[in-house]
């Protein structure tokens, strides 16, 4: 058995899966939930569904039976990625692909050592942020992401070499998201490095981070250890609209 499947087995169904009145957790569908709340003032809206303009991402979000007003929101031949609750028909639809990711939340406080070159970046930087996230985070970044909130990174020798920084909001919650070092500068604890860096800036303002990973990505044990743990495992769709 596969490390996706045993984690499906444990945290498909959990506690935290749901509010205490019985709700869904906003967790279990974070783009259309960040979309309805905290980047409300980004949504393109089409009734009931929303997604991101696409310069920032290709992400949308729907809440369930949108399934018409979410192909209201996409050019024929353009590419969506819903996560969480996805269309309950595919009409109109090219299935791409279809994969898992596994959604962590910080549990734990985790002691910080500061690295020296960790610093937030600017919007001037925005030109570098997307030369190293073609490299190693190609696709889902895009020129104006980083408006969705503050991003830190590492540079050497002129050269931004690691970033990560915040993708979506939630109410309580942010997602720490495009967490990269470059090819060059693996093994040295920088993802880490940045990962802290945003752990506590979303702490401080009193906020649980929170990220998504694939279950094969060798990532997932730097992430426990700075003190995340998974809560659940949530489908990914890549479409492409086709009429």
């Amino acid at each position: 058995m596969q490390c996706g499947e045993i984690l499906r087995k444990i945290l498909v169904v959990t506690p935290s899966s749901s509010t205490t009145n019985g709700l869904m957790h906003p967790l279990d569908n974070p783009m259309y939930e960040a979309l309805r709340t905290e980047h409300s003032q980004y949504a393109v809206t089409s009734r009931s569904a929303k997604r991101f303009p696409a310069d920032i991402a290709p992400f949308g979000g729907l809440p369930p039976g949108g399934d018409q007003d979410l192909r209201e929101l996409y050019h024929p031949d353009e590419t969506a990625v819903i996560l969480g609750i996805g269309p309950e028909s595919m009409e109109g639809w090219e299935v791409l692909k279809t994969f898992e990711v596994i959604q962590m939340t910080h549990s734990a406080d985790s002691s910080y050592s500061k690295h020296n070159g960790v610093r937030l970046l600017s919007a001037s930087e925005v030109s570098d942020m997307l030369k190293l996230t073609s490299l190693v985070y190609p696709s889902y970044f895009r020129r104006e992401t980083a408006s969705l909130g503050e991003y830190c990174g590492i540079y050497s020798e002129g050269e931004l070499i690691a970033m990560a920084g915040i993708r979506m909001k939630i109410p309580g919650f942010e997602e720490i998201s495009a967490i990269c070092t470059h090819l060059g500068h693996r093994g040295k604890g920088l993802g880490s490095a940045v990962t802290r860096f945003m752990i506590e800036r979303i702490r401080a303002r009193g906020n649980t981070p929170f990220l998504h990973t694939e279950s094969d990505n060798p990532a997932q044990q730097m992430y426990r250890n700075v003190g995340f743990e998974p809560r659940a495992v949530l489908p990914v769709w890549v479409l492409r609209r086709t009429a």
